[in-house]
């Protein structure tokens, strides 16, 4: 008895650190982790814009419908605590703790609770879960929604079932995939509650698939032209390439948080180790469902398995792009589920002593692999980004060490602003920047300043009538124009060193005219900031210049995300 006691002791302490440092690494360094991305920024703008009484956008840069519950949770955040990218992942912890809870409370009560606590862990762990838990998108949330779908498939609530799968498509287009996997979950209890009644099933049946195609169809054609498509293809995928050893290898790259950022390398050991423990839980798992007669739980597996299958032929290998994780985030609920109700047939029953110690040892196992998969989020996610910046990200502390080029570049803008001999304009002082993420980076976190207005470089010129075909020339005279015109009334040129927008502002002004900042933090590349000199600074400029920067260090005592002074020195010419 000891023996067996002491086992359940270890057992439920290890449980209890495997769920504390789930919680804790999607808490840790919101800030820091990962660099903040132009799809964050860009539902920060709009939630700035609802803040402050402006027009909302419908639609995201892609295409798809503005996620407004999104927008709405973050504004009170917003409103309390400023414009900050820890404020806005603060939604993001919430919706991963939440899907983590509903999963075990709500199968539970569909499954058993064995069940439910194995799937909770699961996706506790999952290092793709916990980076999507630290992101103020909309994929944030696709775990929690998908959890309600599968509840509804599981109970047969068609209606429910619906609602809530019309929302999920609401949320991002990838839900339609979605469909097969719960339509064989649903397909389970309309047949146990029709037994009996052939026509009743056949109606139920047919009733169902006729509202599943009337939804799913015309969905899919419609947002088979959207924006978000032809983005999707610029990794060349579609209908058609097939290749199912890369896009496996990306499956396996996305569970395991090999993307946002992260080294996506992996060793033969461990793509040895993840396929075996995966194929052999679908294999014997599966023969073990069907000797129990677990219709249900053998109608999620095969769902996935349509469900991923139709995923790969429709949109080929590369949707699973590193750089496209959020694409795959529909199917982390019921891969994680399947897998638990996989792994719940394989444990053997406590009905003696040699076979309790047998299923302490399951459970030691299953445990083994869940604090794995923290430990290897821990080293390829958090170290990753600690050592891109002198001084690291210390994990174990709410405190966050590091700061990211935007946050700087804010900064030193807003500080200029206020400094004293700023000439007044009539209205807004424009800030062109160049690059990918800066622009909504920049613009969001200066959303609370109504005397500047932050416009993205790249897209200066750009019509959507142009088509796939650019005219390159007349685009880059118009960015040159549109530059020029705002530095010499007095707005401020953000780009990369040594980019476009470096040489064309430093080949078009004379050098004794210019102020110039250059940011450097950690292993970013150097960034650049131009201005014209104030009348004050022109009288001035017969005193001795001093040239000089300090890359980036760790913020010294009292330096803020508003007071960079400790990160960033200016470099005048």
């Amino acid at each position: 008895m000891k023996l067996e006691k002491g086992l359940s002791i270890a057992l439920t302490l290890a449980l209890v650190v495997l769920f504390g440092l789930a919680i804790w690494f999607r808490i840790s360094s919101l800030k820091a982790a990962p660099q903040p991305f132009e799809d964050e920024a860009y539902f920060g703008v709009q939630t700035a814009h609802l803040l402050a009484g402006e027009t909302v956008a419908t639609k995201t840069p892609t295409g798809n419908p503005l996620n407004y519950l999104l927008v709405v949770l973050e504004a009170p955040l917003v409103a309390a605590f400023g414009p900050s990218f820890t404020v806005l992942r603060i939604t993001a912890v919430f919706a991963g703790l939440a899907a983590i809870l509903l999963m075990y409370v709500l199968m539970a009560r569909v499954l058993d609770r064995t069940t439910a606590l194995i799937a909770a862990a699961l996706l506790a762990a999952l290092p793709i879960a916990i980076i999507h838990s630290r992101l103020a998108w909309e994929a944030s949330q696709f775990p929690l929604f998908s959890i309600l779908s599968l509840y509804f498939a599981f109970r047969g609530r068609r209606l429910a079932l619906l609602l809530s799968y019309i929302f999920s498509l609401y949320l991002h287009p990838t839900f339609v995939f979605q469909a097969p996997i719960l339509l064989c979950i649903l397909a389970v209890p309309l047949l146990r509650q029709t037994a009996g009644d052939p026509p009743a099933r056949l109606r139920a049946l047919m009733t169902t698939m006729g509202v599943a195609l009337l939804v799913v169809v015309p969905y899919g054609l419609l947002k088979k032209q959207s924006r978000g498509m032809k983005y999707v293809e610029t990794f060349h995928s579609g209908l058609g390439p097939c290749d199912w050893g890369k896009f496996f290898k990306l499956f396996q790259n996305l569970l395991l948080g090999r993307c946002q950022g992260v080294p996506t390398d992996t060793s033969h050991l461990l793509d040895w180790t993840f396929w075996s423990i995966l194929v052999g839980a679908l294999v014997f798992g599966s023969y073990r469902l069907i000797r129990q007669r677990a219709w249900d739980r053998l109608a999620l597996v095969v769902g996935v398995v349509i469900g991923v299958t139709g995923f790969h032929l429709t949109l080929g290998p590369d949707v699973l792009h590193p750089a496209m994780s959020r694409y795959g985030m529909f199917l982390v609920a019921p891969v994680v589920l399947a897998f638990a109700c996989l792994v719940r047939s394989l444990l053997v029953p406590a009905s003696s002593r040699p076979l309790q110690v047998l299923r302490g040892g399951q459970v030691a196992l299953l445990l083994a692999i869940g604090l794995a998969l923290l430990f290897s989020f821990k080293i390829h996610f958090f170290d990753i980004f600690a050592i891109q910046q002198p001084g690291g990200e210390r994990i174990w502390t709410l405190k966050d060490e590091m700061t990211w080029p935007q946050q700087g570049l804010t900064s030193l803008i807003l500080r200029d602003l206020d400094r004293a001999g700023a000439v007044p304009t009539q209205g807004r002082r424009v800030v062109i920047v160049q690059g990918w993420d800066s622009p909504w980076c920049i613009r969001f976190l200066a959303s609370r300043r109504r005397d500047i207005k932050v416009v993205h470089f790249d897209i200066i010129g750009s019509k959507d009538k142009d088509g796939p075909v650019k005219d390159l020339a007349r685009i880059a005279a118009e960015q040159r124009r549109v530059l020029l015109k705002q530095i010499s009334e007095g707005g401020y040129g953000v780009g990369l060193k040594g980019q476009t927008l470096d040489q064309w502002v430093a080949a078009s002004f004379p050098p004794e005219r210019l102020r110039r900042w250059e940011v450097q933090l950690g292993w970013s590349p150097p960034y650049v900031i131009y201005r014209l000199k104030r009348p004050a600074e022109l009288a001035d400029s017969a005193l001795p210049q001093v040239a000089g920067r300090i890359e980036g260090q760790p913020p010294s005592e009292g330096a803020t995300e508003h007071d960079p002074s400790p990160l960033i020195a200016e470099v005048e010419r």
